[in-house]
């Protein structure tokens, strides 16, 4: 299967962009808030939902 929205990411880059960041990313806070943004094993469980 391809993961077509290959957006993700990864635990060690939110944690410095919170730590780093003076203005968060717009939207950065709303992608953290969805798990499968953020958490490969979320993303896993949804890509295995679809056939392929």
């Amino acid at each position: 299967m391809i993961d077509v929205f290959n957006h993700i990411l990864p635990g060690s880059f939110v944690t410095a962009v919170q730590r780093l960041a003076k203005r968060r990313p717009l939207m950065f806070d709303r992608a953290c808030q969805i798990p499968a943004m953020s958490q490969l094993d979320a993303r896993l469980t949804v890509m295995d939902q679809f056939p392929g």
